[in-house]
């Protein structure tokens, strides 16, 4: 490896510290969330999907009687989808044309970074729970009684349908 001395020492400061500039962003910069956000963002936009305003990062298609779902979490996403093969790979296929590296995890239950996805197809519902994070709170609170949550019941409903967040 050679090093061009002089251009090499053009980038170092009197400090001893260095000024680089980056090819690309790296998992872990400050910037690098937002920037993948910008990003994936576009590729859901351009196909038809509309974010959410109750949740930035829940992207929503409709097209006719189907739909598809996403929710984004830092690198990962959760998609529910009308329950056509067709309609579903559409979807995948559209994520693997934007992005090299796609694995997709099919099923009733599903777990990511602590989170635990149930469809409750009989009683038409998606109930999500994060198992560890409820026992350390029952457990530092020294609770064992339910309550209901405060979300809203139409968390999915279309935007514009929502009664709450319209002037928020």
């Amino acid at each position: 490896l050679e090093i061009d001395r002089e251009r090499y020492e053009s980038y170092v400061r009197a400090d001893g510290t260095m000024v680089v500039r980056n090819e690309k962003l790296m998992y872990g910069y400050q910037e690098a969330a937002h920037y993948w956000y910008n990003e994936i963002a576009a590729v859901f936009r351009n196909n038809g999907f509309k974010s959410c305003m109750k949740d930035k990062c829940v992207f929503v298609k409709t097209e006719g009687d189907k739909k598809a779902i996403c929710g984004l979490t830092v690198d990962d996403g959760f998609f529910a989808a009308t329950r056509d093969e067709g309609w579903i790979e559409e979807q995948v296929d559209m994520l693997r044309r934007a992005f090299k590296d796609v694995t997709v995890t099919r099923g009733d239950e599903l777990g990511i970074i602590g989170m635990h996805l149930k469809m409750d197809r009989k009683n038409k519902r998606a109930i999500l729970s994060q198992p560890k994070w409820e026992q350390k709170v029952i457990h530092e609170f020294e609770t064992s009684r339910k309550a209901p949550t405060p979300a809203l019941t139409d968390l999915m409903a279309e935007d514009d349908e929502a009664v709450l967040l319209k002037d928020q």
